[in-house]
């Protein structure tokens, strides 16, 4: 190895070590509490729709962990090829039921979303679809981050491709997709997420543009070089038609998937005039407090209330015209489809560049701490896994047993959205019962790590902790049984279709 070489192994591996140290060291089993194999569990399944699977794992009282109470492992896997990630919101200064938030975005599953202050509502982190922040408090906010990246073959890529062979056209409907269904081909390679391939009704090896096998009953089996065509309905008859030795001269796709990222994002948007010059830089989105930073905090009709009186006021039409003009400030309704700009603070003087009947453009940006760009943003808690390693912590609340929410993903493509609870009705548990059963943060980080995932974060738990699922086309509360009292929020998550 030469001293260049040498340096840069050094100065690579220095730096997965400042990545770890920054999200917290990987936790000390033996300061943990013990997290039970998932194998102890008695397991039910259940089907979801775009090829998703919900799994339960209830352990009988005492059993997942030093609770005397039962814990359920709620989790939900799907593939980002066919689904994605969204906030869900209320009106903020708000709270709504989490049946209505999962309706109101037809959520395949739902969750709870990110903490918030239970006098005023509001979220701790920034909301943003769009790429245009919908949310953001004063402070840099903890976050998933979503945007759409090139998908590979060990993503997965549902893309259509046409191949030529035998004189017929085979319609390829993407490469290393978990869900063969319909009357479709779908070509495997050796990056395959497992080793055993969907169920098929006829198969081809392909090795070099050329059939090398015809399986007329499929193949389960991955290859080890060049593409398996697996196909099922009508599509799987002409498949079965080729001969050994055809041409069969297939180039992967090139397609698109969504990506989540851990990250740090602050709000950085800003309001120009016609001539492009930035008035003012935006602090916060539709952020409630009681005492401001210095700053422009700007209010739009996802707000539900008069925004709090600043020290300079302007008030913007749908169409972007300035309409009012306060130099001392003022408290005034958000017009529809128009926006209220409250000015905190050093931020008054800012004032001076609006003119009433001007014409202003209000951008609601932000930055990231890695620059990376998204289209979708939600808050989040602490890491629970990071490459595959728990680094999810083992002291104060994060051990104690409690009902816990979490989201992980692999790079397969994979996304998980868990629950931890006692599994029964709170009832039975006693005062606040609600609020007991469940897991360590440790442990649902070991749990999520069994069933996959390689990446993992928490969102708010506790009395918050619900998941609804769409169920042969109802929503039934799956982490407790239906009925049970569920918390109103003010944000949650959701699991929809692309």
């Amino acid at each position: 190895m030469t001293p260049k070489t040498t340096l840069k192994a050094i100065a690579s591996s220095l730096v997965s070590v400042l990545v770890v140290l920054s999200l917290g060291s990987p936790a000390n089993a033996a300061s943990c509490e013990a997290t039970r194999p998932l194998s102890r569990a008695t397991v039910t399944n259940d089907s979801l729709e775009q090829g998703g699977s919900l799994t339960r794992y209830s352990f009988q009282a005492g059993e997942g962990n030093s609770s005397p109470y039962e814990s359920r492992f709620t989790v939900t896997k799907s593939n980002l090829n066919y689904t994605t990630l969204t906030p869900t919101t209320a009106p903020y200064l708000r709270d709504q039921s989490q049946l209505s938030l999962a309706q109101g975005v037809s959520a395949l599953v739902h969750v709870n979303g990110d903490f918030f202050d239970f006098s005023s509502r509001m979220p701790y982190s920034a909301i943003a679809r769009g790429s245009q922040l919908t949310y953001s408090p004063q402070v840099r906010s903890k976050v998933i981050g979503i945007r759409s990246v090139t998908a590979s073959s060990k993503s997965g890529v549902l893309k259509s491709s046409i191949v030529k062979s035998g004189g017929k056209n085979f319609t390829i409907y993407g490469l290393n997709l978990p869900v063969l269904t319909g009357s479709k081909t779908i070509a495997y390679s050796s990056t395959f997420a497992s080793s055993v391939l969907p169920a098929s009704a006829a198969s081809i090896l392909v090795v070099s543009g050329k059939v090398k096998t015809v399986y007329q009953r499929g193949t389960t089996i991955r290859p080890r070089l060049g593409y398996v065509f697996s196909a099922v309905g009508s599509a799987a008859t002409n498949l079965k038609k080729l001969k050994v030795g055809a041409t069969f001269s297939y180039r992967p796709p090139v397609g698109r998937i969504p990506q989540l990222s851990r990250d740090y994002l602050t709000s950085s948007g800003t309001i120009t005039n016609s001539a492009g010059t930035v008035l003012a830089s935006i602090s916060a989105v539709n952020f409630w407090s009681q005492s401001y930073s210095s700053g422009a905090v700007v209010f739009d009709d996802k707000f539900d209330a008069t925004p709090p009186k600043g020290a300079a006021t302007v008030v913007v039409a749908a169409n972007g015209v300035v309409t009012k003009v306060y130099a001392s400030g003022s408290s005034q309704s958000i017009p529809s489809g128009g926006k209220v700009i409250q000015f905190y603070g050093t931020a008054q003087n800012k004032i001076s560049g609006f003119v009433v009947g001007s014409s202003v453009t209000i951008k609601l940006g932000f930055t990231t701490s890695s620059g990376n760009s998204y289209e979708t943003v939600f808050g989040i808690g602490a890491t629970l896994l990071y490459r595959g390693a728990v680094v999810a912590p083992c002291t104060g609340n994060s051990d104690t047993v409690r009902p816990r929410t979490g989201i992980g993903w692999d790079d397969y493509g994979n996304v998980y959205v868990a629950t931890t609870t006692m599994g029964r009705d709170w009832y039975d548990g006693g005062q606040g019962g609600y609020r007991v059963g469940g897991s360590t943060v440790h442990q649902m980080a070991d749990w999520l790590r069994a069933v996959g995932a390689t990446y993992a974060v928490s969102l708010d738990g506790g009395g918050s902790t619900t998941m609804l699922a769409k169920l042969a086309g109802d929503y039934h509360r799956v982490d407790l049984p239906d009925g049970v009292w569920i918390r109103y929020i003010p944000t949650g998550v959701a699991l929809i279709s692309r």
